[in-house]
């Protein structure tokens, strides 16, 4: 899989860009025909309104699904073969809360906390269900410990496991 990702990055970045030149060339298309017929104006009933703005919000949202996603996925190609270090923040070895606020400050321009608890207080909890690309995934780890990592969708997230490399970030 790791062969293929700069494949697969640049066609999920590309996918906004063939939506815009699509949508745009279907509203700029004519035909003779419609030049000699008479211009007449039909109104939309509401409901057909509400539906045309669902679908453009639900492609937007995909759209916006796609661009973060590809953006993690660039971000867990330059860190894998990281191994997993308490504490550690840099190439020489990681911790998951150090891998989720350097993702999210290099990627998007975010700024979280540095530690696990801390990135806990940020944003709000949703069920598991809402989840969306982007989102944190916190759990328990062991007795007392606390775990982070970052949803990619489809039930999955990536994150620095204990005593492993990041080239064992789990998609789970």
């Amino acid at each position: 899989m790791v062969k293929s990702q700069p494949i697969l990055r640049y066609i999920l970045r590309a996918i906004p860009a063939v939506a815009v030149a699509v949508l745009l060339s279907a509203c700029s298309t004519t035909s003779n025909t419609a030049k000699n017929m008479h211009s007449e104006t039909h109104g939309v009933g509401s409901e057909d309104t509400s539906s045309l703005q669902a679908s453009q919000d639900e492609f937007e949202t995909m759209v916006r699904n796609l661009d973060v996603k590809s953006r993690l996925m660039d971000q867990y190609a330059g860190w894998k073969g990281v191994r997993y270090r308490l504490g550690g923040d840099t190439k020489r070895g990681v911790d998951c809360s150090s891998f989720v606020q350097r993702t999210f400050r290099e990627q998007f321009g975010l700024e979280l906390p540095r530690s696990t608890w801390e990135q806990q207080e940020t944003g709000k909890s949703v069920s598991r269900s809402q989840l969306r690309t982007g989102d944190l995934v916190l759990f328990r780890a062991g007795s007392t410990g606390r775990h982070v990592g970052i949803y990619i969708g489809n039930n999955q997230f990536v994150h620095a496991i204990h005593q492993q490399r990041c080239d064992d970030f789990q998609h789970e």
